[in-house]
């Protein structure tokens, strides 16, 4: 017997499944795109420069799995997560590429994570940071005067919050009630004052 209507329909339209390449050329060519720590390093940066810092992550991201050992993997994520807002994370792979880096590219970093904390108005910390890139990179002027503006800033922002301390203890101060003063015991005559009383009455008397 023939098979109903809607049932042979449906056989119809059914797919059938896409052929298994057999050649070598149709497996590779089947596969995702080939891509390379380098190609994403530069679609990277291509995306830093159209300032898009969160696909700047993703591409860097996939940059540092593909080469893991490569310090400029992380050094690359760690900037463009500066710069996407995520300052923890960008500290954290920063500082493996200061770590892990050769001397310049431990400087950047260094420098990465001072601009990184001063964003975040960390200044003791970014100070810090910057004085690690001078010492990797003596004489590098932005790194001075990098350093020396955040510890001006850190000196600033200690003496504000003294200053904050101090009025706050004044207001605690004032707010406290205050003792009221106990009357002051009216002295009682002496033995002097009662004889000279009793000399006066009898004069009078």
């Amino acid at each position: 017997p023939a098979p109903p209507a809607a049932a042979a329909a449906a056989a119809a339209a059914t797919p059938a499944p896409a052929p298994t390449p057999s050649t070598l050329l149709q497996r590779i060519a089947a596969r995702p795109p080939f891509t390379t720590a380098r190609s994403e390093a530069q679609k990277g940066v291509a995306a830093l420069g159209a300032k898009n810092a969160p696909q700047a992550v993703t591409h860097f991201t996939r940059e540092a799995e593909l080469a893991p050992k490569d310090p400029t993997g992380a050094y690359n994520l760690g900037t463009a997560l500066s710069l996407a807002g995520k300052p923890a994370e960008a500290v954290a792979s920063l500082e493996t590429a200061r770590k892990a880096g050769r001397r310049d590219l431990a400087a950047d970093a260094a420098f990465n994570i001072g601009a990184t904390r001063f964003r975040e108005k960390d200044y003791e910390q970014a100070a810090r940071a910057f004085r690690e890139a001078l010492r990797l990179s003596p004489g590098d002027p932005d790194a001075s005067w990098n350093y020396e503006l955040c510890v001006r800033r850190a000196e600033e922002e200690k003496k504000k919050q003294q200053e904050q301390k101090q009025n706050q203890d004044k207001q605690d101060q004032q707010k406290k009630p205050q003792p009221s003063p106990s009357p002051s015991p009216s002295p009682s005559p002496s033995a002097g004052d009662k004889q000279q009383e009793q000399k006066k009455k009898q004069e009078r008397e």
